[in-house]
């Protein structure tokens, strides 16, 4: 395990050489401290790259989501990490103790995997509606998208290594998108969805983790029924 006083130069080594797409990162911004960085989201650096950006002393570390990274994604759990306790006792026990968690420097908490098949962009899995605001409060980072991690300060490792990312089924990460979406408080209005079954059919059409769709997702079956189907006679066939 890697722990916060391991130099971020040794850290960005050994997870580059675990087929992690690392980069130096500025800590209050929470984004890379190179330019053109986002060429990596389709490449590893180069074993000179990081060891010359890493000599420079950079204040914080990042890891580039996706297929660059083997296909590894990050559930966020921001406002303190409130939903992360509820979120696990949703989650298989062998299935918790197999995933990389970490705490971030404002109390919130990230877990990473890799995937066995590639992972879409990045999702809002679970939200709160607060006067005319909308607060995210689990979400993921998936391709092209990133996050500072451990030893980078502020962060720290609670369970597993970063080096050594666990490869999940879908199955296995479909149980923990579910358990997130399953915690949201705030459903938006669905989008050329039916317009005229009224309250109920407004609210059965927003299917399972429609908080979560995004584009890269592609259309879905549920979509199609939103936007087609009639869900009474569902409803009054199954009495």
């Amino acid at each position: 395990m890697i722990l916060e006083t391991d130099s971020l130069q040794s850290a960005a080594a050994d997870y580059l050489a675990a087929g992690q797409c690392v980069l130096p990162a500025k800590l209050a911004e929470k984004r890379p401290a190179i330019g053109r960085w986002k060429q990596y989201r389709n490449r590893l650096p180069t074993e000179a790259e990081v060891s010359a950006w890493f000599a420079n002393s950079p204040e914080a570390l990042c890891i580039i989501c996706g297929k660059v990274s083997g296909n590894g994604e990050m559930i966020d759990f921001d406002a303190g990490g409130e939903k992360f306790d509820a979120w696990t006792q949703r989650i298989p026990p062998d299935l918790l103790a197999k995933l990389v968690i970490e705490s971030t420097q404002r109390d919130g908490r990230h877990v990473y995997y890799l995937c066995e098949a590639e992972v879409c962009g990045n999702m809002k899995l679970a939200q709160r509606r607060e006067g005319d605001k909308i607060v995210t409060l689990i979400e993921t980072r998936g391709e092209g998208g990133l996050f500072l991690c451990a030893p980078t300060p502020g962060y720290k490792l609670i369970q597993g290594d970063l080096a050594k990312p666990p490869v999940l089924t879908m199955a296995e990460r479909d149980i923990l998108l579910q358990a997130a979406w399953d915690l949201t408080e705030h459903l938006p209005p669905v989008v050329n969805g039916p317009t005229h079954h009224g309250d109920v059919g407004q609210r059965t059409a927003v299917s399972v983790g429609q908080a979560g769709y995004s584009p890269e997702m592609g259309a879905r079956p549920g979509d199609d029924f939103n936007r087609r189907g009639d869900v009474r006679a569902v409803l009054r066939n199954a009495g």
